[in-house]
C-alpha cells in the first residue's frame, strides 16, 4: 500500500524536527554536546540519580558518569580564566556522521560501551567517576590526556541522553525508517549498476546482499512496508531485479530531494531576489551587538560567486525574521519559513557553535530543511542516525554555504507562479 503524498510529506517534515505530531518531541541537533543534553534531560525531568554504582542499567550508569564527567569538568573549569578552560568537544574537531558510517545506538551498544569505558578509564579517573571520590581542582592526569578521555566519556552519554529523550517516540520514529536514503544514495554510486542487476544470479553473495538492503531501501521510500518489499525480492533470482529497481527508483529519489528542497509552502514572500543578491527584512528592534552578530553571520555566511544575501532592518514582529534569546533553550526555529529564531540567552555567542547554530538556523527561515535522517529500527531495538553531505551547512557542523544551497535559493525565489503550486511528493 503507499501513503497518500500528504502524509508522506508530513513525515519529511517530522525528518526535520519541524512537524507538530507527537507533542513534546524534541528537536535534539545531531551533533549537541553533553551540556546541551543535560539541559534538556533537566528540563524534561529525566536526569537519573548521580551515584554511578546505584544506576540500574548500562543506560542509566552512562548518563550518571556522564552527568558526573560534567560536574568536574565544571568544577576545574571554575577557577580557571576563560582562554585555559578545558573543553571536550572543539568546533574545529567535528567530524560529522557520515552516510557511509552511521551512527547505531541502543540498549545492546550501551553495555558493549560501558564495558569498555569501565575498563580502559585511567585509574585517577574511575576514582572520581565511578567510586565516587571527591573532585579535584586540576586534572589528575595530564591534561590532553584528561580531556580525551572526558570527550570520550560524553560522547557515549551524549548517545545515552539522546536514547532516553526520544524512546517514549520510538513508533514516531520507525515510520521515518520510510525516509532512510542510503539505498538511493548508494545505488546512485553503483558501477555497471544495470549489468550487476540483469546478471543477479552471477553475482558474488556479498554484493547481492548489499545490493538487495539498497533495493529494499528504495522500496520502503515508497511507503510500502517492510514485508511486502520484503516478498517482492523474492523475485530477484528469477530476473526480477531490474523491474524491481525501475518500480522503485523515482520513489527514491523524491525522499532524497526533499531533505534539500525548499517546499513551496515555506517560500517566504518577502525575500526579493537579484542576479547580485538578496533583500531580506528583519525586525527593526534588532540593535546593537546582538544586530552586528546577525549581518556578520549572515551576510557572511550566505554569499555564492557574486551573489549575496543582504538585511534590511525595517521590518515588524511576526511578519519579520526576529531573535529570541531564551535561557537554556535548545536552538530552533519554530517551522521551516518560520519567523522566530530563538537562541539560548546562555551561550556566548563568539564561540564557533553559536556562529553554526545560528547561520544553520536561519537557513530554515529561509526555507531550508536538515539534510540528516535518524530513525528507528523495531526488529533490532536500536537507533541510526546520519548527515547526507557533511560539507553542507543544513547537513553537519562540518559545513559551509556552498553551491548546492545557493542553486536551491535560486531555484524556490525565481519560481513561475504555477510551479509554486507544485511539491516534491506529487505523482
Amino acid at each position: 500500500m503507499r501513503l497518500l503524498p500528504g502524509f508522506f510529506a508530513a513525515l519529511s517534515l517530522t525528518a526535520c524536527g519541524f512537524a507538530p505530531p507527537p507533542p513534546g518531541l524534541p528537536h535534539l541537533d545531531l551533533e549537541m554536546e553533553g551540556a546541551e543534553y543535560r539541559g534538556v534531560l533537566l528540563r524534561r525531568g529525566l536526569e537519573v540519580e548521580l551515584d554511578p554504582i546505584a544506576a540500574a542499567t548500562a543506560i542509566d550508569r552512562l548518563i550518571a558518569i556522564g552527568t558526573r564527567n560534567l560536574e568536574w569538568l565544571a568544577h576545574i573549569n571554575a577557577d580557571l580564566p576563560p582562554e585555559q578552560r578545558i573543553r571536550f568537544t572543539r568546533f574545529d574537531e567535528a567530524r560529522g556522521i557520515p552516510i557511509e558510517s552511521p551512527r547505531i545506538y541502543g540498549p545492546s551498544t550501551f553495555v558493549t560501551d560501558l564495558a569498555a569505558l569501565e575498563g580502559e578509564m585511567p585509574p585517577a579517573m574511575a576514582a572520581v567517576l565511578l567510586r565516587g571520590a571527591a573532585f579535584t581542582r586540576r586534572p589528575p592526569i595530564e591534561v590532553e590526556a584528561y580531556r580525551l578521555f572526558g570527550r570520550r566519556i560524553d560522547t557515549h552519554y551524549q548517545l545515552a541522553a539522546r536514547w532516553r529523550l526520544l524512546e517514549p517516540y520510538h513508533d514516531l520514529l520507525a515510520e521515518r525508517r520510510r525516509l532512510d536514503v542510503r539505498g538511493y544514495y548508494f545505488l546512485a554510486r553503483e558501477p555497471d549498476l544495470d549489468a550487476k542487476l540483469a546478471g543477479w544470479n552471477e553475482l558474488d553473495p556479498g554484493l547481492r546482499l548489499k545490493l538487495r538492503g539498497w533495493l529494499l531501501g528504495l522500496c520502503l521510500n515508497s511507503g510500502t512496508s517492510k514485508e511486502n518489499c520484503e516478498r517482492q525480492s523474492e523475485a530477484f533470482a528469477r530476473g526480477e531485479a531490474p523491474r524491481f529497481f525501475a518500480r522503485y527508483r523515482a520513489d527514491g529519489a523524491r525522499v532524497y530531494d526533499a531533505y534539500f528542497r525548499i517546499p513551496a509552502a515555506a517560500r517566504r514572500r518577502d525575500l526579493r531576489w537579484t542576479a547580485t543578491e538578496s533583500r531580506l527584512s528583519l525586525d527593526r528592534d534588532l540593535t546593537g551587538a546582538l544586530r552586528d552578530f546577525v549581518v556578520a553571520q549572515i551576510e557572511g555566511e550566505y554569499r555564492w560567486q557574486g551573489w549575496g544575501l543582504r538585511l534590511d532592518f525595517g521590518g515588524r514582529r511576526p511578519s519579520s525574521p526576529y531573535v529570541d534569546l531564551v535561557p537554556g533553550v535548545t536552538p530552533h526555529v519554530e517551522s521551516l519559513g518560520g519567523n522566530r529564531i530563538v537562541m539560548d540567552a546562555n551561550q556566548d555567542l563568539d564561540e564557533p557553535e553559536a556562529q553554526w547554530i545560528f547561520r544553520h538556523e536561519f537557513g530554515h527561515v529561509l526555507g531550508l530543511p536538515d539534510c540528516y535522517a535518524e530513525f528507528f529500527e523495531t526488529e533490532r531495538n536500536l537507533m541510526v542516525n546520519y548527515q547526507i553531505d557533511l560539507n553542507d551547512l543544513m547537513c553537519s557542523r562540518k559545513g559551509k554555504m556552498n553551491e548546492r544551497i545557493f542553486l536551491e535559493l535560486r531555484r524556490a525565489y525565481t519560481l513561475a507562479e504555477e510551479e509554486e503550486k507544485e511539491t516534491p511528493w506529487d505523482d
